[in-house]
């Protein structure tokens, strides 16, 4: 599934929603894969569904912890899963502790501040605070199965956000993630049902 081009909302792609407003397709250093070996990232990007499959079993254990279904990881350029995590905010009583941001800090601890090249999986479009942790971090690139739209429609009750996409963000910043939309939706969507 690829996300291409730079607008709103696209066309589907490969089974996956095709989101628009990124640097797809751009040399590796208007990207912000700066250092990145392309065979390694070619080879992560190959992966997106397996590592997105992680990101939803992160999404299973929180269902079984009485916990909304998102579920994070992080991966390094190598292909390594860096940080697990799922949302833990009824255990921790701690309205931030949402999966993409556990996840983050997680890899952070682990690989340093800077996870340049590094992609964040996440089974829904991160919030604008979570976003914004992954760009702090310096990630390169943002996968996820289902946006907070779609989640926000099918689902009213579950979500309580200011629903900013992704693509919005992205423009706002001195520098961009890639991102990539609607990898194993329907997985990630029967994970509300």
């Amino acid at each position: 599934m690829l996300a291409t081009g730079t607008g709103a909302r696209s066309k589907v792609v490969g089974g996956g929603v095709t989101l628009k407003g990124h640097l797809r397709g751009r040399p590796s250093s208007e990207s912000g894969h700066v250092g990145l070996k392309t065979s390694a990232t070619r080879r992560v990007k190959d992966r997106d569904p397996y590592f997105l499959g992680q990101a939803i079993k992160e999404a299973q254990r929180a269902i079984r912890s009485g916990e909304l279904p998102y579920g994070a990881v992080v991966v390094d350029p190598d292909g390594v899963i860096v940080a697990r995590a799922h949302d833990t905010v009824v255990a921790d009583r701690d309205l931030t502790s949402h999966a993409e941001i556990l996840a983050v800090r997680r890899a952070a601890e682990a690989n340093g501040p800077d996870l340049s090249g590094h992609t964040l999986y996440a089974t829904c479009e991160p919030c604008s605070m979570c976003f914004s942790a992954a760009w702090t971090a310096r990630l390169s690139r943002l996968v996820f199965g289902i946006t907070m739209r779609e989640l926000k429609a099918g689902y009213p009750e579950s979500m309580d956000e200011i629903v900013i996409d992704s693509f919005a963000l992205n423009k706002l910043g001195s520098r961009q993630l890639e991102i990539v939309g609607g990898v194993l939706r329907d997985d990630c969507l029967a994970l509300w049902s």
